[in-house]
């Protein structure tokens, strides 16, 4: 008799997993952009998305309940607005972000950025915030990589609090004395990138001088 319970309540187990096991994959069918897998994570893009407001908010439906992770989403050149970033606090496991040319999101998007705590990797390139927008930045205690644009003293004051970041990548920012120093405070980065970053020759010098172990290389023309 205890086997005949214990078979059953195996088998049960078995049918739950293949029932969550079918409803992800259906969920992966439908989360609107260009999915791909790696072990037990879940990467999705939006290239050119037209809508990505509905699409995120189905995703966050979509997954409810089944055992996908999404790890990794890359918005690229579509219509995103500040409600699209807000879906995005909502996915917990959210490791890796790239936002690149969405010019609708604005420093209310960058400010809600700060709930996505495990991140530990982050791009933000050509948006509509600007350099008040990013103080929340220094909540992302996992970080370890970001690649920002357009950016000044606010920014890099807060991006000194950020104790694990290893690499970082400036572009089309202004480097000034106050920020030559808040990157001081930064030893524990491996590299540091400028792109097109407008920095007087002293200020160069006072950076290599903070970060004597850090790689540091500037792309003045680069596109």
């Amino acid at each position: 008799m205890f086997c005949r319970v214990l078979l059953l309540l195996l088998l049960s187990v078995l049918t739950l997993a293949g029932c969550q096991e079918d409803k992800s994959a259906m969920a992966l069918k439908n989360l609107g952009g260009v999915v791909s897998r790696e072990d037990d994570r879940t990467t999705v893009r939006y290239v050119h998305t037209k809508d990505t407001d509905t699409k995120l908010k189905r995703l966050n439906f979509q997954i409810a309940g089944t055992f996908i992770r999404i790890s990794h989403i890359e918005l690229n050149a579509c219509d995103a607005s500040d409600r699209s970033i807000e879906q995005l606090t909502r996915i917990k496991d959210l490791e890796v972000l790239h936002i690149l040319q969405c010019p609708h999101l604005t420093n209310v998007s960058m400010k809600l950025l700060g709930q996505n705590l495990k991140l530990q990797e982050l791009v933000i390139l050509h948006t509509h915030a600007d350099d008040h927008g990013f103080e929340d930045l220094a909540k992302l205690s996992q970080l370890r990589t970001l690649e920002i644009s357009g950016i000044g003293d606010n920014t890099l004051n807060a991006i000194s609090q950020l104790k694990n970041l290893e690499r970082l990548s400036l572009v089309d920012s202004k480097i000034n004395e106050s920020g030559a120093r808040s990157l001081g405070r930064m030893p524990n980065l491996r590299v540091l990138d400028f792109y097109r970053c407008e920095m007087r020759e002293n200020i160069e010098q006072q950076v290599r001088h903070g970060l004597p172990q850090t790689r540091i290389t500037i792309h003045r023309n680069s596109k």
